[in-house]
């Protein structure tokens, strides 16, 4: 890990977080890379904090003003993840108590892969729990200190009490993914219980990388996904997983070529394997991304799969449980769609919306041209 050929501060970042999660010590900066440039790279993906631990190992390291930004970042992510999984301990045992049945999601789940859970950064807690017990959860949560901007029409609510924050979802995907929602029709089915709660629930190895892939997927070809999926997908197999039970689920879901694809770039990322051409396009399209992607890979995506006329159309003429989402009174007064997609419209142009910026962008530019 530590003798590989870097030439871009790109490769360099890569390199300090694959160093960062093998516990092992990096290659000096000897490119002279801007560090200010690797800290803002390291933040736009969230793992600055990880990317300390590497840091820290260097003989020469940055200087001392921005080194304390770097340790500043380590420090408060190590807090937060003190706070965060008490607070999940919190919630347990109070769903528990009242026998609401639940499941913890994702980072919650990811960060105990990690040599350091604080080296797993997330941003809110999700929790999955049966829709009918919403108003429930929502009261003992209100009991717990939380607020909660509350939409039916979502599949998830998030739940507020700074520094923490928590997504409660009612459904483990959002209804119009058909293939990935007939698959988790019973989501609790594929899932086993903690030893100690008769109430709280986490899915199975197989099947919670199976969710990180399907998740993964749904924002890879949206906005795009940043180096922590890389990491996950790495440090995820580094367990013992049914290879054979997983890829006939991702054969099921559509996703085998993608999973195969992301399995492949995490070992050229961090155990050295060859990479080509095409590794190459998804790391500059995965350094593109960000944490969660950016609204020009999201319309860059949709132009690519649908063509101009139809993003035009979909981004105009949302359908009506999309507008539901975003304008409630539809659910009451259905016959004022029309009227609320002309209000779309105009309010997106005299705001200055940011999407249609580059949306227009995007659809004058020629073919290869930068936005």
């Amino acid at each position: 890990m530590n003798s590989v050929n870097i030439n871009t501060p790109e490769e360099y970042l890569i390199h300090l977080v694959g160093c960062a999660i093998k516990k092992i010590k990096p290659q000096e900066n000897i490119n002279r890379f801007d560090w200010t440039q690797l800290l803002s790279m390291a933040k736009f993906h969230s793992v600055a904090n990880i990317v300390c631990y590497s840091i820290e190992k260097l003989e020469e390291k940055p200087p001392e003003d921005l080194m304390g930004k770097w340790r500043d970042i380590k420090n408060g992510e190590i807090v937060k993840d003190i706070k965060q999984r008490a607070e999940i301990k919190n919630i347990s045992e109070l769903f528990e108590k009242n026998k609401i049945r639940a499941m913890i999601l994702k980072g919650a789940i990811t960060k105990y892969f990690y040599p350091q859970t604080d080296m797993r950064v997330m941003s809110d807690i999700d929790i999955l729990i049966d829709k009918e017990n919403s108003d429930k959860v929502r009261n003992l949560m209100s009991e717990l200190g939380y607020v909660c901007d509350f939409n039916e029409n979502f599949h998830h609510n998030a739940y507020n009490k700074p520094p923490i924050s928590i997504e409660i979802h009612r459904g483990i995907v959002p209804d119009n993914q058909k293939v990935f929602t007939e698959y988790y029709q019973d989501v609790f089915e594929k899932a086993v219980k903690y030893e100690e709660y008769k109430y709280i629930y986490k899915m199975n190895m197989e099947e919670y990388y199976i969710f990180f892939i399907a998740h993964f997927y749904k924002h890879y070809y949206s906005g795009g996904s940043g180096i922590r999926y890389i990491a996950d997908e790495y440090f995820i197999n580094q367990h013992d997983i049914d290879r054979e039970y997983v890829k006939k689920a991702m054969r099921q879901l559509g996703i085998y070529e993608f999973e195969r694809d992301i399995y492949r770039l995490s070992n050229i990322w961090f155990e050295g394997l060859k990479s080509n051409a095409c590794f190459d396009q998804m790391t500059r399209y995965i350094m593109s991304s960000g944490t969660y992607g950016t609204i020009i890979n999201k319309i860059n995506n949709d132009i690519e799969r649908d063509g101009k006329f139809k993003l035009i159309i979909h981004s105009v003429f949302v359908p009506y449980t999309g507008m539901c989402v975003k304008y409630p009174v539809l659910k009451k007064l259905p016959f004022l769609l029309p009227v609320l997609w002309i209000y779309r419209v105009f309010n997106f142009v005299f705001t200055g919306n940011l999407g249609i910026k580059y949306m227009i962008k995007a659809l004058f530019k020629g073919k290869g041209q930068s936005m």
